[in-house]
């Protein structure tokens, strides 16, 4: 054997610097530093060697003791993983290097699964698995996970070039001790451009030792199978280092790391950096077609030219960091910074006034919540809840589902670009807000192919019609998920069960896939993937072993399946679809809603019919529905005494007629203290007084009879109460009609984010033109109203009624009842993207805009009819709609703190 040296000493130059190189440490320990360096480099003389197969020779290791029984027909566990105990080896008979386990001075052997012992003390504590750090010794029992857990920071050591998983910067040894035992693991944001190895640490460092993968099996994962030409290790340059060359070699250094920087770079942090720049002279001949990774270099070089590479990087590191942007951090350039640079003081005032990269994001995607419709944000929400293999909570707002995602991946940009890809994938494409912020270069299909994937199988069942989807559930789940009821799922939680049962894969949907009905569907997504075999773990979670995920499958599936039948359309057809004839009836008793609009099929959705069932079930209950004349109020208050009641109210609902009123009474109760709930007649206008969940609110009534109902009277009537008391919040509630029936059901609830006004247009032939502003909601009552976590709420007491659901949205307000749906389909063409149409909202928008006190306002109403001439046969749903839009705002009134809208 020529030559053999520990793994953090070999590797010491590009993989464990932070061993001999800290900052701020000592020209002594640099000139060790290179003393080593050198020595190895003369043994190792122009070899190179790569990440991927270090780790395989150690694992390989690693599974002969565990496994082989030639070792004295014994298994063993070695007890002391760590860097210094791999060595890499050179045989003097050619120049294979290979990498070697070594010191089995603790290796014990093991005639059961777990092996005890008392010797944890010789043991590096900062390598071992957390159920090894007991302070009972005589609990402390070793096993393969236990060695398995130390090979997976290994591997993780090795790809962040010396980094530690459970050191989160600068933890001395007894820190990293204890965040192994409480298990507080780092984010693994420095694997992000590493997804399939990313998967396979996490797998192998899982906190329950029950879950870990063998050594057999870790060899088996894709990691190994894959190619990466960026994780070459040179053991040695073309000419050996010296004392007097270490500026140079810094110089390198740098321009490596950022180059490294530059790959991840989003467009907001390079054209700041290049302003920022620009302030203190810096400029370059930067092209407009030049990537952002090219531009950020081509500054920094001429920077380091004029200046030095130091200084260059001083004011990189200053500005990212300055910007905010965290992700900065993972590189470390002041290891490389012999001295303090200092900054530009213009440079520094600058910065001051730059919103941070993480808040303008945020800002970005609170004002998309605003704008997504249901089908967006629900395939959303399965792609978030996939990457971290949790369950669908249908609780969760856009903005908590993106949140959840930054912290699961640990960097925004990243997590931008898996959001832009989703939303533009699922028929959104208005994305651009977001770009700014986004990694560049990332491609969904090949970076996370098992996303892709469940987003073409949803879209799939989403173009197809809901007799068709119910059809392909039930002979999918007969055929290979043992009948597993399928019945109430919707088309994203079949997709997830789909997948969780292996019955799709990466690049393999052949056992759902109908090529005759169907036939060019998968067709794109095909050409997209690498093949069936080719399966790759997302970048962000614990991925289930491709063997394991196959016997799933397999035990899923009826004996008698076969992997080439017919595909279930083609065998059933006769049988479960009914003829054109046959769909066209509707089932007595039962509303049909619009399919999930997608892609293909958003502007030709068949609209909706309604029947009987507008009578039948879908009246709110008697008690949250009152007639007005059938409750007890108190009458006999002075105007005097109710003033001064309603004096410290914030609160202002403001209804129209006489259905919307009995919808928010039903939800008032009386003032505490009090037996009744109020009503008064001040100011020639009618006012009710009480309590809407944990709020003291005042309604008002701006329509008694038709002829009143519209925006003038609204105006008035609010601006009458308002001279009674300056609430702070006005909200209007009620009914609304339904501009698409594709993107929203009657019953639905639509909470608006601003109003389309159209008290005053400008008509021209076959459109309309508003000529006023377009006022958005208060900023307060958007951010209470827009969660709509926690309101569940169905069309009867009915086990299998629908749901109803909640949009947030723009709202059209026209001071005409609208009833034609050529009228309809203008006010349609003036705002396409608005949900709904009523009267009054402008008008209450623009009282409230001249009052002095500026109270905030929002519309929420939720969908009596379609505003199409045929209003008759929606009448049934005027009471429901109106009930609906009360619930929701108790729903939020009652849940919320005391003090939430102050």
């Amino acid at each position: 054997m020529a030559a053999n040296y520990h793994l953090n000493r070999s590797l010491s130059y590009v993989v464990s610097e932070d061993s001999f190189l800290g900052r701020g440490q000592s020209s002594i320990v640099r000139k060790l530093y290179f003393e080593n360096y050198q020595k190895v480099a003369n043994r190792f003389s122009g070899l190179t060697v790569t990440e991927v197969k270090i780790i395989e020779d150690a694992l390989r290791g690693l599974e002969y003791l565990h496994v082989h029984e030639s070792i004295g027909n014994l298994c063993y566990v070695h007890r002391d993983i760590k860097p210094g105990n791999i060595l890499l080896v050179q045989k003097s008979s050619s120049s294979e290097v290979k990498a070697v386990l070594a010191d089995f001075g603790i290796s014990t052997e093991l005639n059961e699964r777990e092996a005890v012992t008392r010797q944890r003390g010789r043991r590096t504590d900062t390598w071992m698995a957390p159920e090894l750090l007991l302070d009972d010794l005589t609990d402390c029992k070793f096993s393969r996970e236990s060695d398995i857990f130390s090979m997976g920071c290994i591997i993780y050591y090795v790809l962040t070039k010396g980094r530690h998983p459970f050191n989160k910067g600068h933890d001395n040894d007894y820190t990293v001790h204890q965040n192994i035992k409480n298990y507080m693991i780092c984010d693994f944001q420095l694997l992000n451009d590493k997804p399939v190895a990313r998967a396979l640490i996490k797998n192998m460092m899982k906190h329950n030792k029950d879950s870990r993968p063998s050594a057999s099996e870790v060899l088996d994962d894709p990691y190994f199978k894959e190619d990466d030409s960026q994780d070459t290790i040179l053991l040695s340059p073309d000419k050996e280092p010296k004392q007097n060359s270490l500026d140079n070699l810094y110089d390198k250094q740098l321009y490596h790391v950022m180059v490294n920087i530059s790959r991840s770079l989003p467009e907001f942090i390079v054209d700041h950096y290049m302003r920022l720049m620009a302030v203190v002279g810096v400029k370059s001949g930067i092209e407009p077609d030049w990537s952002l990774s090219r531009r950020f270099l081509e500054l920094y070089s001429t920077h380091a030219s004029k200046k030095s590479p130091q200084v260059a990087a001083s004011y990189v590191d200053k500005i990212l960091t300055g910007l905010g942007y965290e992700e900065m951090g993972e590189f470390s350039v002041y290891r490389y910074l012999h001295t303090e640079v200092d900054i530009d003081s213009k440079v520094n005032e600058k910065l001051e006034k730059i919103m941070k990269f993480r808040p303008a994001v945020i800002q970005v995607v609170r004002e998309l919540c605003l704008c997504l419709h249901d089908y967006q944000v629900e395939r959303y929400r399965m792609v978030v809840t996939l990457l971290r293999r949790t369950a669908l909570d249908s609780n969760k707002s856009f903005l908590e589902l993106f949140m959840d995602l930054t912290q699961e991946l640990g960097k925004y940009p990243l997590a931008v670009a898996i959001t832009i890809g989703v939303l533009e994938k699922s028929d959104w494409g208005d994305t651009g807000k977001l770009k700014p912020f986004s990694l560049p270069n990332f491609d969904l299909n090949t970076s996370y192919p098992e996303v892709d994937l469940c987003l073409t199988v949803a879209g799939y069942y989403g173009y197809m019609r809901d007799i068709d989807f119910s059809n392909a559930k039930v002979y999918t789940s007969s055929l290979h998920l043992k009948s597993h009821n399928v019945s109430n799922m919707s088309r994203v939680q079949f997709t997830r069960l789909l997948m969780e049962r292996g019955v799709i894969e990466a690049g393999d949907v052949s056992k759902i896939e109908d090529k005759d009905r169907y036939p060019l569907f998968f067709k794109k997504y095909k050409k997209r993937c690498k093949g069936p075999t080719k399966v790759t773990a997302p970048a962000t979670d614990e991925t289930v072993p491709v063997q394991e995920r196959k016997a799933q499958a397999t035990s899923s599936q009826s004996p008698s399946t076969s992997t080439d039948q017919p595909n279930f359309f083609t065998r059933v057809k006769k049988f479960f679809l009914p003829s054109s004839k046959q769909e066209a009836q509707e089932v007595p008793g039962t509303t049909t809603q619009a399919k999930e609009p997608t892609p293909e099929s958003s502007n030709t959705a068949p609209a909706p019919t309604v029947t009987s069932a507008a009578k039948e079930g879908t009246f709110p209950p008697p008690e949250l529905f009152p007639e007005l004349n059938k409750k007890e109020y108190e009458t006999k208050l002075s105007e005097g005494h109710v003033k001064d009641i309603v004096k410290d109210s914030r609160i202002l609902l403001m209804t129209a007629t006489d259905v919307e009123l009995r919808g928010v009474l039903g939800y008032l109760k009386p003032l505490d203290g009090w037996d009744k709930v109020i009503k008064s007649f001040i100011n020639n206008t009618r006012i009710y007084v009480g309590k809407c969940g944990g709020y003291s609110v005042v309604v008002g009534r701006s329509a008694n009879a038709k002829s009143q109902q519209g925006g003038l009277d609204a105006l008035t009537i609010t601006n009458k109460i308002m001279e009674i008391f300056k609430p702070k919040y006005i909200i209007a509630v009620g009914i609304c009609f339904g501009m698409d029936r594709s993107k929203v059901n009657l019953g639905d609830v639509i909470v608006s984010d601003f109003i389309v006004d159209l008290s005053d247009f400008r008509k021209e032939p076959g459109s309309i033109i508003p000529r006023k502003p377009q006022p958005p909601a208060g900023t307060t009552l958007s951010s209470f109203f827009s969660d709509i976590s926690g309101f569940k709420m169905k069309h009867s007491q009915e086990e299998n009624a629908k749901e109803v659901n909640v949009h947030c949205g723009p709202i059209a307000s026209s001071p005409v009842l609208v009833d034609d749906e050529e009228f309809k389909e203008q006010l349609s063409k003036a705002r396409p993207d608005a949900l709904a149409g009523e009267m009054e909202g402008a008008a209450i928008f623009s009282a409230a805009r001249h009052a002095h006190h500026k109270p905030e306002v929002i519309v929420i109403k939720a969908v009596g009819d379609w505003g199409d001439g045929k209003k008759d046969e929606c009448r049934g749903w005027k009471d429901f709609a109106s009930h609906a839009a009360a619930t929701y705002i108790h729903h939020h009134l009652n849940d919320a703190a005391p003090d939430a809208l102050k």
